[in-house]
C-alpha cells in the first residue's frame, strides 16, 4: 500500500521534477561552457555529466549536494507519516495490520522513493551526456575548466589521492555509477531517518524533512574534511577522503536509523498519537 502511495504521490512527482530541472540546468550549463570549442577540446561522456561538478565548475549540481540533495528527495514520501498521524488517518491503517509494520513500511518506501527520485536523473545526465560529447575521449578538463590534458597536475601525486582516482581512468563509466548509486543510497537512508524523526516530534513538516539535512550541514563545519560527507557525493570534491569512510559510513548510519526507529516503537508509548 505505501509503494502504491509513493508511487502516486504529488509530491514525489515534484522532487523528481526539481531533480530533472537541476540536471538539464547542469547540462545546459556545460553545452554553454563548450560553445564554439573545437570537437577535438570535447571532454567525454564520462567527464561530461552533472556529477562532475568541480571539473567543469557546474553550479545548479554543486549548490543541490551542499544544500537540497536530502531535503528534496526525502520530501517524495518521507514526510507521509507525520501527514497520516496530523490528518488522524494512521490509526484507521493501524488498525488493519499493526503498528510495527506500518512505520517499517513506511521508512522502506520513502527509503525507496527517495532512491529513485535521485538514481534516474542522475542516470538521464550520464545518458544525456552520452547524446553530445564522445564516448571516450582524452579528457582536458579534469582538474579545472580548461586545463589541458598533458597539465603535470593532471597526473601529480595530490590527483593520485583522489578518491577512487585509478578507477576514473580505468573504468570511467563504472566510477560515476559508483558516485551515482552511492548519491541515491544516501538519499534512501536520510528519508528514512527522516521517518524516524517523525517518531519522536510533531513540531512541523519543516522539522521532520529538514532535521537529517541539519545535521549533515552541521557535520561539514564539525568533522575532520575525510569525514565530511559531501566530499563523497560527487567525483573530486576533496583529497582528503577515505574509502573506509565511505564503505561503512553508509552502514553505521543505516544501523543508527534503524535502531531509532526500534526504540520509538519498542519504548511503549503509541508514536500514532
Amino acid at each position: 500500500m505505501q509503494l502504491a502511495r509513493a508511487a502516486h504521490s504529488r509530491m514525489a512527482r515534484y522532487a523528481f521534477l526539481f531533480m530533472m530541472l537541476v540536471v538539464a540546468a547542469s547540462f545546459a550549463q556545460t553545452l554553454a561552457s563548450f560553445w564554439g570549442h573545437d570537437a577535438g577540446e570535447l571532454p567525454s561522456a564520462a567527464a561530461g555529466w552533472a556529477g562532475n561538478a568541480d571539473y567543469l565548475g557546474v553550479a545548479p549540481w554543486a549548490v543541490l549536494v551542499f544544500f537540497l540533495l536530502f531535503i528534496v528527495s526525502s520530501s517524495a514520501f518521507a514526510d507521509t507519516l507525520y501527514l497520516d498521524v496530523r490528518c488522524r488517518a494512521a490509526g484507521c491503517v493501524a488498525t488493519r495490520t499493526t503498528t510495527a509494520r506500518y512505520v517499517w513500511a513506511t521508512a522502506c518506501a520513502a527509503a525507496l522513493a527517495a532512491f529513485v527520485v535521485v538514481l534516474v536523473p542522475l542516470l538521464l545526465s550520464q545518458a544525456l551526456a552520452l547524446l553530445v560529447f564522445p564516448a571516450s575521449a582524452p579528457d582536458g578538463f579534469v582538474t579545472s575548466f580548461n586545463d589541458a590534458a598533458s597539465m603535470p597536475d593532471v597526473f601529480g601525486t595530490g590527483s593520485m589521492e583522489l578518491l577512487l582516482w585509478d578507477l576514473r581512468w580505468s573504468h570511467p563509466y563504472l566510477h560515476n555509477l559508483i558516485f551515482i548509486c552511492y548519491d541515491a543510497l544516501w538519499a534512501a537512508i536520510m528519508a528514512a531517518a527522516s521517518v524516524a524523526v517523525s517518531l519522536y516530534t510533531r513540531r512541523s513538516r519543516l522539522v521532520v524533512l529538514g532535521a537529517p539535512t541539519l545535521v549533515y550541514l552541521l557535520s561539514l563545519f564539525v568533522l575532520p574534511r575525510w569525514a565530511a560527507l559531501s566530499n563523497y557525493l560527487y567525483p573530486g570534491a576533496a583529497p582528503e577522503t577515505s574509502l573506509a569512510f565511505m564503505a561503512l559510513a553508509p552502514l553505521a548510519a543505516t544501523l543508527a536509523v534503524v535502531a531509532a526507529i526500534a526504540w520509538a516503537l519498542a519504548r511503549g508509548r503509541d508514536v500514532l498519537l
